[in-house]
């Protein structure tokens, strides 16, 4: 649990690989943290070239840690950012 703790901060980028290994993991992360916006990373097949799109790892369980952001009921948003994608952070 120790692990989990740490400053507030608005935006979090968690690797959600294994994620699902540990019960309760998310919910605890983002009540932890208390992020506005929580952007899941490492959970697309880097092995394939990123022109042929995204394609998500079924073990990283996308779809279910953005269930779980929902559920944990935080007021977080989580967002999946298009990796072809241009973004700007302020």
């Amino acid at each position: 649990p120790e692990t989990l703790l740490g400053p507030p901060c608005d935006l979090l980028m968690a690797a959600i690989i294994g994620h699902h290994r540990t019960p309760g993991f998310t919910a605890r992360v983002l009540s932890n943290l208390k992020p506005r916006v929580v952007i899941p990373i490492h959970f697309d097949n880097f092995l394939l070239p990123m022109e042929h799109g995204l394609h998500v790892l079924n073990k990283a369980k996308l779809a279910l840690f953005l269930r779980e952001v929902k559920q944990a009921d935080t007021g977080c948003e989580a967002v999946v950012l298009d990796l072809m994608g241009r973004y700007r952070m302020a």
